[in-house]
């Protein structure tokens, strides 16, 4: 059926309302056939979050030998490692110097400030801020690269899991590690669909409906820095 569905063009990398794709879904149920199936209808790069997920959900329940699978052709796809994100999935010092509305986020009990981008195609976090919440070590340098916008700056790499809390909430993310100290941490489209937020300029509120809940908006008349911690 998905090699029928697939040859009448429908896009098996397309996620369902919680931001999960095919392949994400047949890595959680250990169906080797069909994640077999997936990675050779499926251009896997490494601009899409869900194949990191798919291999991270695979290994936790048991499905090593799947988790495998996907990593040996994330790993194979990579080519020179070079990955062209476009301009508004890197958010430069311009951007931030900016900032004046960002959301209070938590990650191993240090807040900061996260921009919320909705221009952003991925989560990102530089590498300065991993190093300060302690889970640099969790990095999969694999996932190395390029990202090529108005400048090229590096990708070194990509943690796959971790949790981030916002207003009391956990969120299971991953995130784009990138060189610069300038990124910050921001917080992309990957993420908002996954948790099904919806971003309410009208209350100055990041509603999360699944959560039922919302986390408020820091307004600021001043600049805030990327990675300054908040008390």
């Amino acid at each position: 059926m998905a090699r029928f569905l697939v040859a009448q063009g429908a896009d098996a990398k397309i996620p369902d309302l919680q931001g999960s794709t095919p392949l994400l879904w047949a890595s959680i149920r250990g169906d080797e056939a069909m994640v077999k199936l997936l990675l050779n209808i499926t251009n896997i790069s490494n601009k899409q979050d869900t194949q990191g997920s798919a291999a991270w959900w695979a290994r936790k329940n048991g499905h090593t030998h799947i988790a495998e699978l996907i990593e040996h052709k994330v790993s194979a796809s990579q080519g020179s490692g070079t990955s062209d994100i476009s301009h508004d999935e890197y958010v430069g010092p311009t951007a931030h110097a900016n900032l004046t509305v960002v959301v209070s986020a938590s990650i191993k009990g240090i807040v900061v400030p996260a921009l919320v981008s909705t221009g952003a195609q991925v989560t990102i976090m530089s590498m300065k801020l991993a190093t300060q919440f302690g889970i640099a070590n969790l990095i999969d340098k694999r996932f190395f690269g390029t990202a090529r916008g108005n400048s090229v700056v590096k990708i070194l790499g990509r943690i796959h899991h971790t949790t981030i809390i916002l207003n009391g909430m956990d969120f299971p993310s991953s995130f784009t590690i990138l060189e610069p100290d300038d990124v910050g941490l921001i917080l992309g489209l990957d993420f908002l669909k996954r948790h099904r937020c919806a971003v309410d300029l009208y209350q100055n509120k990041l509603l999360m409906p699944s959560y039922g809940g919302y986390v408020p908006m820091i307004e600021t008349t001043t600049s805030l820095e990327p990675g300054q911690i908040l008390v």
